[in-house]
């Protein structure tokens, strides 16, 4: 599936599911998304293909939308750092992928915000993300993580009940509605809808709205 490359949405969905809370990462992108798809799909005149340039995903539409809350926590590193806050209970974690060694194709190449799960294991760190499961030095997750003089948290409080009953699948269409709307071309050839939505998925950025 095209939308497991996305760490941001399976590694929420995998931790969810920990806890009980079933949602899958196609609805997590449907209603934690702040999208305008008329602003925020290009045309780059030099590939000739159309980009989708950022996601905005908003732990208040998450909540409006499904009931289940989120928020983002910054924490200050202390002389202890990281370990302040690992325990065995597992916590989402935004690192660099920069600094994490077990991303081959960006590790000491490529900067970027990651989305992880970690907890502490028998003095090691036990990590989960859209597509790898293992363990990592406390120091490698340490400089992954620290951002100057802190550390980014997605904490999760609790599933509410919601008054909203979604439908995934109207809601499915009724995105690609609005994407053939603005962009005409591309109902004209399956391929081209496919490829757009590999790039929405995979190649976008993710900005978090704070």
């Amino acid at each position: 599936m095209i939308i497991d490359k996305n760490c941001l949405f399976v590694t929420i969905a995998k931790y969810l599911l920990n806890k009980n809370v079933e949602i899958s990462p196609i609805e997590l992108l449907l209603f934690g998304t702040d999208t305008n798809y008329q602003q925020e799909i290009l045309f780059n005149e030099n590939t000739q293909n159309y980009e989708y340039e950022v996601l905005k995903f908003s732990t208040e539409k998450l909540l409006e939308n499904t009931g289940i809350s989120f928020e983002f926590d910054r924490k200050n590193a202390n002389e202890n750092g990281l370990k302040t806050y690992l325990d065995t209970n597992e916590v989402l974690l935004f690192c660099n992928c920069f600094y994490l060694p077990y991303l081959k194709r960006n590790y000491l190449t490529n900067s970027g915000s990651h989305l992880l799960s970690a907890k502490i294991k028998s003095r090691k760190i036990i990590f989960y993300d859209n597509h790898y499961r293992g363990s990592l030095e406390i120091d490698q997750l340490e400089k992954a993580a620290r951002d100057d003089s802190s550390y980014l948290f997605l904490t999760y409080s609790e599933k509410k009940s919601t008054q909203k009953d979604f439908d995934v699948s109207l809601a499915i269409l009724n995105s690609i509605e609005e994407l053939l709307l603005h962009l005409p071309e591309v109902s004209k050839s399956l391929y081209k809808l496919v490829s757009l939505i590999d790039t929405i998925l995979s190649s976008a950025s993710v900005e978090i709205i704070l």
